[in-house]
C-alpha cells in the first residue's frame, strides 16, 4: 500500500482541485470449515477500530 501511495496517489493529488478515491477489495478463503470464530471476531473488531464497516465483510459459513 505504501508503494502505491508513493507512486500513484501522491502524483494524482498534486493537481489543485483533484480528488482521488481509493477502494480496497479483500477476499479470503479458509476452506470448507471456514474461519474460526475468534478470527472472525478479531477481524471485525479491527475493522471497527479502523472505521471500516465490518458488517460488509460478509463472512459465510
Amino acid at each position: 500500500m505504501a508503494r502505491i501511495m508513493d507512486a500513484l496517489l501522491v502524483e494524482l493529488t498534486r493537481s489543485p482541485g483533484s480528488n482521488v478515491r481509493v477502494t480496497l477489495d479483500l477476499e479470503g478463503n479458509a476452506g470448507e470449515k471456514g474461519y474460526p470464530k475468534d478470527v472472525v471476531d478479531i477481524v471485525k473488531a479491527n475493522a471497527r477500530d479502523l472505521k471500516i464497516d465490518g458488517e460488509s465483510f460478509g463472512f459465510e459459513r
